[in-house]
């Protein structure tokens, strides 16, 4: 009974620190996972046992070089979209349940590692197993840094594959204490009585570690960190569990096959990072001791979560002999250092005082493992965030009960009671700013521009924040923000194209040419067509016909539905008086976009200048059957008829 008790405490803090997020709005990329337009998977479940398929119909949007890695964690976005829509509501509610079976699982792995050989029959020796393991679970719960990987919608990716990593390794030490041999293992696993009878629980630990590795990528390190465990917790060496350990093992090559596969497209992998100086080979340890420096940070994170923000602004490493990267260096090295010395003193004590040893120091690898996927070599586009601390935190979690157990373990019945009341006190401080920050996340507009406050030279935030005012129609804000963004970031092309968007829809074309022109000085402008295309209207506007011309012609040549830059070529011709181009080419464009009336329209502007009214009325009578509501095209009709005497 008391179980269920703790339990109901742990979920009903989950649910008061996170009751003002149900209505979080979608930020950065939850628009690219979440909406149907970008994530065709949300409408058509067929791309979960299709991969062919799944890669024709969403062609080469940059979601699909996630799709077959995370396939797991997009299958519950698809069923979330199926069941509620694009309810905020449902996303939210199914982060904050998994959120929640995280706490619980954390509680069950604190309860079952008091079980083990190693746990001293069930507790630390003063206090009640239930109430250290609730205590861990609550810390993990209540701590404000884990925000960012449950209101964070998208995040759902780092809180699932944390539940199927926590509920293998739980499922393989139920497992292992109903096969201790009788009389080492003091107390059989109470999870065998809570969740189910034990010997399936080996073939649930495989399956959750199957779809820990289709869910993210961090779940590489699940098999070995279930053999860190059995090294560090139970009597029998690895060499006798090397059978039942290998089928965990082997899991492990699921990640690198689909990562670096010979058809692999996976966008998180990146040889030449932007966040990083473009020196090929260079990038990889450049980004290592970079993580120096942001391994520590996390570490300030989880000691004092003040500053918090969605997007740092984070200082690259120049070298190893940076004083900042070395300091980092040589304080994580000591960390390190106390783990290995702890574990090797807890095999020279016995009893509670060696296992709480063994926990300090199980928690301390646990952090560097769970981090190394993301932390180490392989750079990635960003060089930090707070949602990669989600997993690794439970290891501090642990740690950070053990050691308050060992100084209750000196401090007597009364600093035992003051002990676990400051741990309760630490725990609704930290209740209260989880749920401050939460109401941050609430609005977009203070979200965005706590982001801008907290890394005013980074450009993605004020680019962020530009479309935000764009979309509400401020667009005096708006361009502020991206000409900031164009400032920080000039290579970064999609401000641009946003701030000549706002200047076109102002009709204030003599701004918006050299905000394109500058942009065209980049690669990722000359790789997408619509920005020839759009150069190519405003060369036209600004009589510059020549460089019309040269810049539609590159649009129809790399875009794959070139109606509208054809179109627009035959007006440049039209301009020019050059009327059998002009003819040609509007021509072509028909015969790809029949339904389309405005090339009908311009095909008749250059019937009309050539002098071929009787073609013309043909062309205005077919784009008027196409959009019955173009009064202009009436109007023209009505002309031309008249011309005609008609």
């Amino acid at each position: 009974m008391r179980i269920w008790i703790h339990l109901f405490v742990v979920v009903v803090l989950g649910v008061l620190i996170y009751a003002n997020t149900m209505q979080v709005p979608f930020v950065y990329d939850d628009e690219q996972n979440l909406q149907a337009l970008e994530n065709p998977a949300l409408n058509d479940l067929r791309c979960f046992v299709d991969a062919d398929y799944a890669e024709q119909i969403m062609g080469k949007k940059l979601l699909y070089q996630n799709f077959p890695t995370r396939i797991v964690s997009y299958f519950t976005f698809a069923l979330n979209y199926q069941l509620f829509d694009n309810s905020l509501t449902g996303y939210h509610l199914v982060n904050l349940v998994i959120h929640l079976l995280n706490g619980i699982l954390v509680y069950c792995l604190m309860r079952l590692t008091m079980q083990t050989p190693f746990g001293v029959s069930g507790n630390f020796g003063g206090g009640s197993p239930g109430i250290t393991a609730m205590l861990t679970a609550l810390l993990f719960i209540s701590h404000p840094v884990q925000t960012e990987a449950v209101t964070y919608i998208s995040q759902r990716f780092t809180s699932l594959a944390t539940l199927f990593y926590l509920l293998s390794l739980v499922c393989y030490i139920s497992w292992r204490l109903g096969a201790e041999p009788a009389g080492e293992s003091p107390n059989k696993s109470w999870v065998g009585g809570f969740l189910g009878s034990r010997p399936g629980f080996y073939a649930l630990s495989l399956i959750s570690a199957l779809l820990a590795m289709k869910t993210k990528e961090i779940s590489f390190t699940l098999p070995l960190m279930i053999c860190l465990y059995e090294y560090f917790f139970f009597t029998e060496g690895l060499r006798r569990r090397w059978l039942t350990l290998l089928p965990l093992l082997l899991t492990m090559v699921i990640i690198p096959l689909a990562v670096f596969g010979e058809k692999s497209n996976y966008v998180d992998i990146a040889n030449l990072s932007y966040s990083l100086d473009e020196a090929g080979s260079g990038n990889a340890i450049l980004y290592l001791y970079t993580q120096f420096m942001v391994i520590v940070s996390y570490l300030r994170l989880l000691v004092l979560p003040v500053n918090q923000n969605l997007d740092y602004s984070f200082p690259l490493a120049t070298g190893f002999f940076q004083l900042s990267v070395m300091l980092s260096f040589l304080f994580l090295s000591t960390l390190f250092g106390l783990g290995i010395y702890l574990f090797a003193r807890s095999g020279q004590l016995g009893g509670r005082a060696a296992f709480r040893l063994r926990l300090i120091s199980f928690g301390i690898f646990w952090f560097f493992l769970a981090l190394s996927v993301e932390s180490t070599f392989v750079p990635l586009l960003d060089v930090i965030f707070e949602h990669r601390l989600y997993l690794p935190s439970v290891g501090i979690f642990l740690a950070l009960i053990a050691v308050v157990e060992s100084i209750r373990s000196h401090v007597g019945s009364v600093g035992g009671r003051i002990l676990t009341l400051s741990v309760v006190a630490l725990i609704l401080v930290w209740s209260g700013a989880a749920y401050a920050r939460n109401a941050v996340w609430n609005d977009p507009l203070t979200l965005l521009s706590d982001i801008v406050s907290k890394s005013p030279d980074k450009s993605r935030p004020h680019y962020a924040l530009g479309s935000l005012y764009r979309g509400v129609g401020r667009d005096a804000e708006a361009i502020r923000e991206y000409k900031e963004a164009i400032r920080l970031e000039p290579a970064w092309v999609d401000s641009s194209f946003m701030l000549a968007d706002i200047y076109l829809k102002q009709g204030n074309y003599a701004a918006a040419l050299p905000v394109l022109e500058e942009a065209g000085k980049y690669q990722d402008a000359r790789d997408e067509p619509q920005f020839y295309g759009v150069l190519g209207g405003l060369y036209m506007k600004a009589e510059r016909f020549f460089e019309a011309e040269r810049a539609l012609r590159l649009a129809i040549m790399i875009d794959k539905h070139p109606e509208v830059p054809m179109r627009d070529l035959g007006e440049v011709y039209l301009r020019q008086k050059r009327y059998s181009e002009a003819t040609a080419v509007l021509k072509s464009a028909m015969k790809l976009d029949p339904e389309n009336s405005e090339i009908n329209l311009t095909l008749a502007a250059v019937r009309v200048e050539s002098g071929d009214y009787a073609a013309a009325v043909q062309d205005f009578q077919r784009a008027l059957a196409r959009n019955p509501r173009n009064e202009q095209a009436r109007r023209q009709l009505e002309h031309v008829l008249a011309l005609l005497k008609r």
